[in-house]
Parts: structure tokens; sequence; C-alpha cells
């Protein structure tokens, strides 16, 4: 993930919830923050961590984040077989 400096960007630590590949940031808007995350699932991501994948996807959407309103999440999910209406690999 690149941020241009005038963005000002911060890490998330607190979204590492167990997924291998992901890194987060939020980035000050003008009065709100939009929280960014970027992530990587193999084609050969074992059980485990696409359920990490799955939990740390509901984590970003569900957790109340006070400070952000917005929400841009994406990235290389290696899933050809998803079934977008019921969100199954």
């Amino acid at each position: 993930m690149y941020i241009a400096e005038k963005l000002k960007g911060v890490m998330c630590p607190d979204m590492d919830v167990g997924f291998e590949e992901a890194v987060w940031c939020k980035i000050k808007l003008s009065s709100e923050y939009l929280l960014v995350g970027v992530c990587y699932r193999s084609p050969y991501s074992s059980d485990s961590n696409n359920q990490s994948l799955l939990d740390m996807l509901d984590e970003a959407v569900k957790v109340p984040h006070v400070e952000h309103l917005h929400l841009l999440i994406m990235g290389d999910f290696n899933c050809p077989k998803i079934n977008y209406t019921s969100g199954c690999f």
C-alpha cells in the first residue's frame, strides 16, 4: 500500500485478527477518516486462513469505528468460485 504523504495515513494494527496477508490504515479526510484494507489471499489458502479472512472482513464492517465513516477494501482474493450472494467460498 502506498499513501501519499499529504493524505496523512496511519497504520491500524488493531485490525490484525489473524489473517496472514493484510495491511490496514486510516486516512484523514476533511472531518472524517477512511479505513483502507489491502488483502492478499493465496489460491492455496487453508480453510482456517479463509475463515480468518472472513472474520477480518466482518470485523472491518461490524466494529463501530467512531472515527471513520468510510471503508475501502481491495486486494487479490483468488476466489474464482466465490458465491457473492451467500458470501461463501
